[in-house]
């Protein structure tokens, strides 16, 4: 999942202006953090005249928006197909293979991780909205779980966002604190983490063990 610019600034051949420019504004945000990033260095590294970014773009935040929704699309897609892969044996394989390639999308870019985790969520109201969406679309690759709910009604409608709650404080908090690139490692607790709800405390720890010996 190779998203960021150059290491030597030149342009790619190949890459539309929007692309160069969104490309520039991650490797910016993650490595300056948002409040630290200025419109005229992302230009400058993307090798753009201003008058391009204001074409595209409204403002810093316009832009750094639109640079998450791709960043969150690129791995999205790569979670996804990783989960149907694995479905094909069970609804947990599939869950434990999306798991794994959200983890190793994290480690392999970390300052991209930190970007979308850390720094774009609080910038306003509607950069948490945009995280929200994400945490739903993931979300949505467990609602295969219900049918292994052991329940006499229909589960809460947030069920699914509420298994991934303890895997998005790991993720949140490692990001943060420069371990990224450990998360690989902790992904049979962090799948527990997600199954306990659907499978409980038992079963989930045996898929957690399986995962691990695997």
């Amino acid at each position: 999942m190779a998203i960021t610019p150059r290491e030597d600034g030149r342009s790619e051949i190949g890459f539309d202006l929007r692309e160069r420019i969104l490309r520039a504004t991650i490797c910016s945000v993650a490595e300056r953090g948002y409040a630290g990033t200025e419109v005229s260095e992302v230009v400058q590294r993307a090798g753009v005249p201003p008058e391009t970014f204001e074409r595209l773009f409204n403002d810093k935040e316009d832009c750094v928006l639109a640079a998450y929704d791709w960043v969150v699309d690129l791995i999205l897609v790569r979670v996804a197909a990783a989960y149907e892969l694995g479905r094909t044996s069970s609804w947990s394989d599939g869950v434990r293979r999306g798991l794994e390639a959200l983890l190793e999308a994290v480690a392999e870019q970390p300052g991209v991780a930190r970007m979308a985790l850390v720094e774009v969520p609080p910038i306003s109201p509607e950069a948490h909205a945009r995280y929200r969406a994400a945490l739903e679309r993931l979300a949505s690759l467990l609602k295969g779980g219900r049918d292994h709910l052991d329940l006499d009604e229909e589960p809460p409608p947030q069920v699914e966002l509420m298994a991934l709650g303890g895997a998005e404080v790991i993720l949140v908090d490692e990001v943060a604190a420069g371990r990224a690139d450990q998360l690989p490692a902790r992904m049979p607790e962090i799948l527990f983490a997600i199954l306990v709800p659907y499978l409980g405390p038992e079963d989930a720890a045996a898929e957690m063990h399986a995962a691990a010996a695997a």
